[in-house]
């Protein structure tokens, strides 16, 4: 089941993608060396990024994508659990526009950011 805060979210199969971050890592070039053994440059690490998800969900009324979009727009964060109970903080950080497939079935893309 999926999460957001209380709500729960209705999620295309297979289009979850669970949180990942990136670790960030700069490569600095200093002045070279006399010999071509000696590297020249270093490896700086700089901590990672926020984690992130990623989905694609439905909602069964313009009501519910209101809420969601609600939340976006204020930045709103909230506790996202996921299907294998992963929790994440995070904020709504992308939200698509809503398409409508059918009567009363509004698609949509979100991206979660950590908070």
């Amino acid at each position: 089941m999926y999460l957001w805060g209380e709500k729960i979210l209705k999620i295309e199969p297979g289009s979850y993608s669970p949180p990942h971050a990136i670790k960030q890592r700069e490569i600095i070039d200093i002045l070279p060396g006399a010999d071509s053994v000696t590297a020249n440059s270093i490896i700086q690490d700089g901590g990672r990024e926020r984690y992130r998800t990623a989905m694609n969900g439905f909602c069964t009324s313009y009501a519910e994508y209101l809420d969601l979009y609600t939340d976006y727009m204020a930045s709103v964060s909230r506790v996202f659990t996921g299907p294998d109970g992963e929790t994440l903080t995070a904020m709504i950080y992308e939200l698509s526009e809503p398409t409508r497939e059918m009567y009363m079935k509004y698609n949509y893309s979100i991206t979660l950011m950590e908070v």
